[in-house]
């Protein structure tokens, strides 16, 4: 007899083991007996939880049933990467150090100081830049990835912040992102701050096509629960629904 435990593999039971489940399953038994002769489950309330718990075994069952039957074929997930194929791409992203300058005379001097090559980049934004990165070269923290990029990968400004992307207001975007060689510099540009930047470019991560295998299980995962949704707007088309929001009101108060 084997067992197993979440993320554990199966292992061999002992004759202790054995026991010891045996005694379990009896001790539950005789429970149950004694629960059914003293009439718990007559009581209104175990009706009532019986009940729930029954229908949520059954949804349970119909949702097995429908995963084992609409199980999305091979053609379905090779149909659906390439409709969506552009769903499939990692935008490109970068790493970028910043100077932060107040006025446009320091800018043009800082800049003559780059591309003369008198200075290194991060030597300089260390001594004068004023931006929060300053003490790290100029070198920001997050990734920096197109506004309409990372709108696409990230609904939502929480999801981008959490996985370390940023983006640039549109001006320092398009400067950053002229940028064509690691380690070349931007020209400077004034900010929506009424700041000075000029940008070096750190790293350069180009846009990549996800393979469909890296993305196949997710695309079937996918139909699978498209499958599903389908199977109860059916259901709930052919059914006769009445609804009492009035009761929603007493639960809710």
């Amino acid at each position: 007899t084997l067992q197993a435990s979440a993320n554990q593999p199966w292992t061999v039971l002992t004759a202790e083991q054995l026991i010891a489940v045996l005694d379990e399953q009896i001790s539950n038994e005789l429970i149950g007996q004694d629960a059914v002769a003293r009439g718990l489950d007559r009581s209104t309330e175990t009706q009532r939880r019986w009940a729930a718990l029954r229908r949520g075994f059954f949804i349970q069952e119909w949702l097995r049933w429908h995963q084992e039957r609409q199980e999305p074929t091979a053609q379905d997930v090779e149909q659906f990467y390439e409709q969506y194929k552009q769903g499939f791409r990692e935008p490109e992203w970068r790493k970028l150090r910043q100077i932060v300058i107040g006025s446009e005379a320091q800018a043009k001097q800082a800049l003559a100081q780059l591309l003369g090559g008198t200075v290194e980049f991060a030597a300089l934004a260390q001594q004068i830049s004023a931006g929060p990165s300053a003490a790290q070269g100029g070198l920001l923290a997050d990734k920096v990835m197109r506004a309409n990029e990372k709108a696409f990968v990230f609904p939502a400004e929480a999801d981008a912040k959490a996985a370390g992307v940023i983006s640039l207001d549109p001006v320092l975007e398009a400067a950053a992102f002229a940028i064509d060689k690691v380690d070349s510099f931007s020209n400077y540009v004034k900010g929506a701050d009424n700041q000075y930047h000029i940008f070096q470019l750190a790293e350069l991560h180009p846009e990549k096509q996800r393979a469909l295998n890296e993305v196949w299980d997710q695309i079937k995962s996918a139909l699978t629960v498209q499958k599903i949704q389908g199977a109860i707007s059916d259901l709930r088309k052919n059914a006769k629904i009445e609804q009492f929001q009035e009761r929603l009101q007493l639960v809710a108060q």
